[in-house]
């Protein structure tokens, strides 16, 4: 095995009996085993050895999106996680001519600066002939007449050389700073546009103006000799510009504060075998975080105790420490139960009571959002107050998993029980009967009935009413439409869905049980390909 899998199997085995609650990995592998289906990888039947003892486990998903089957988390007995952005601002503004933006405010160890300063391109600061490419990217202060930039901002391109590590903000700001610039101005290059731009915390006031589309980079290209930038920074601050608007002039579409857009990450297994990925959906996008000062894998953090990072990596902890919480509340709950508690109460509107945007692939930066689906954000964004009171859950454990394995028709029993050395088996006609707070058919032909199995964690009694959101092209039943249930009283919920039409786009809907207790739950019903027949499968 590759190293760091030995590392991580021996982390995942010391877990149990460390007495491990929660297991929190932001690592995953690359890409799908060349020779193995996703659940039976050395690494998810690891995982599920962890689970069976008990520990709740929660992965990243990866950060593949917005392209399609781009999940790099598996296995139904694993919580993972998607990322989000969120509206929590770190405001600043600068004034550019007669453009006023504001963007995000990062760490840094400069003291404050205000005053209004010329502008200066890269290329006109230049010392003579150099390639325009490193011109442009600021990298080495010899290119340049510091007699010409000294006092000045210096306009630098921002391109997708920073993306891959070949040119690096860290060289740029020792060029910079060598040439007694007074502050630095980043433009996005075309070839970056809509990709994302780690803030670093920087000693130095640096802007990034992340479109190469943008009014602001028109003013700056072509008006720098006469343009001047007023520079507002209180003491330790310096802004990193997402969004800038200007009279008259187009501009990049500002997501609305409490919108949640999301990386579009469909399972790779759903053809397979019913499982939906990701499950849920935390903020993970400008996450501050502690950072080791003695770490050099990122050199713009370098010597730095904290660091402002986006991706998948940066939600699951968010996860894991709800589940913690649930767990605290609950400490008799099954991981099982702990995801349920989390899904089942997730929210699919945002912050101002619309739908959840994803992105989605597009050659156009301006219109890459769209209706975000449970393939985007699972059961939903995380609702932690929700999740501690959750009134149901839907339970599975390590024989329920076993079932599942089983019901894959590529496993027969003895290659299951030489992996998970389990003796038991139980006959299951489809890897949908696993008691998830879903419903996921990747192939529905003519009918199927699916039971969910709901247990009150409740103290005191509760009438549920069911409904259902039914998606497009199908039909679905749920009984009994209403049920009344003790705490740690299990009730009993059959789903029954039959495709009307023969169609291979997947489609979405929710069953909603509502308590008169004010407990309300939904669980996601995904439906990909569909085969409208008379029969009963």
């Amino acid at each position: 095995f590759p190293p760091f899998l030995v590392t991580l199997l021996c982390v995942t085995d010391q877990a149990v009996p460390d007495g491990v609650d929660v297991l929190s990995l932001s690592v995953g592998p690359n890409g799908l085993p060349r020779r193995n289906l996703t659940f039976m990888s050395t690494f998810d039947l690891a995982l599920l050895s962890a689970v069976k003892a008990g520990v709740f486990v929660t992965q990243a998903v990866g950060n593949g999106g917005p392209y399609p089957r781009t999940s790099l988390s598996f296995s139904p007995w694993i919580f993972s996680v998607a990322a989000a952005t969120h509206d929590r601002a770190y405001p600043n503004a600068i004034t550019l001519g007669s453009i006023t933006g504001t963007g995000l405010a990062c760490k840094i160890h400069a003291t404050g600066t205000n005053g209004s300063f010329s502008l200066i391109t890269a290329a006109d600061a230049t010392n003579g002939n150099v390639s325009r490419i490193l011109v442009d990217e600021c990298q080495d202060a010899g290119n340049y007449n510091r007699s010409l930039v000294s006092g000045r901002i210096l306009v630098c391109s921002y391109s997708l050389r920073y993306l891959f590590g070949v040119s690096t903000l860290a060289d740029t700001v020792a060029a910079v700073q060598e040439l007694r610039a007074s502050g630095l101005v980043f433009l996005a290059t075309p070839d970056v546009d809509g990709h994302s731009f780690p803030p670093s915390p920087i000693g130095f006031p640096v802007i990034i103006i992340p479109s190469s589309k943008d009014s602001a980079v028109k003013f700056i290209r072509h008006l720098s000799w006469i343009l001047t930038i007023s520079l507002h920074l209180p003491p330790g601050v310096a802004p990193l510009l997402q969004h800038i608007h200007g009279h008259g002039h187009h501009s990049r579409r500002p997501h609305q504060g409490g919108d949640v857009l999301v990386p579009d990450v469909n399972s790779n297994n759903l053809d397979v075998a019913d499982v939906l990925k990701p499950n849920i959906l935390p903020p993970g996008n400008l996450i501050w975080a502690a950072w080791s000062s003695i770490g050099s894998d990122e050199r713009e953090f370098e010597g730095q105790e904290f660091a402002l990072i986006s991706g998948a990596s940066m939600a699951t902890p968010h996860i894991a420490g709800i589940a913690a919480l649930v767990k605290q509340r609950f400490p008799s709950l099954s991981p099982a139960g702990i995801a349920s508690a989390m899904s089942t109460t997730a929210l699919t509107l945002d912050s101002n009571g619309q739908p959840l945007l994803a992105q989605h692939p597009s050659s156009n930066v301006d219109s890459i959002l769209g209706p975000a689906t449970p393939f985007d954000f699972g059961a939903g964004f995380v609702n932690p107050a929700a999740a501690i009171d959750p009134g149901l859950i839907f339970d599975a454990g390590f024989r329920d998993y076993i079932q599942f394995l089983c019901s894959i028709p590529a496993l027969s029993n003895s290659t299951v029980s030489a992996a998970t050395g389990s003796s038991f088996f139980t006959s299951s006609s489809f890897a949908s009967d696993l008691n998830t707070p879903y419903v996921s058919i990747a192939s529905l032909n003519g009918a199927r009935s699916v039971v969910r199995i709901a247990t009150s964690v409740s103290e005191r009694d509760e009438a549920y009413n069911a409904t259902l959101v039914v998606p497009a092209g199908v039909s679905v039943t749920v009984q009994p439409s209403s049920f009344s249930v003790r705490g740690g009283q299990l009730v009993k919920l059959t789903l029954t869905l039959k495709a009307l039409v023969t169609s291979s786009a997947p489609i979405f809907g929710e069953l909603l049980l509502d308590g008169d207790r004010g407990h309300r739950l939904h669980l996601p019903i995904c439906v990909s390909s569909k085969i409208a027949s008379s029969g009963t499968s």
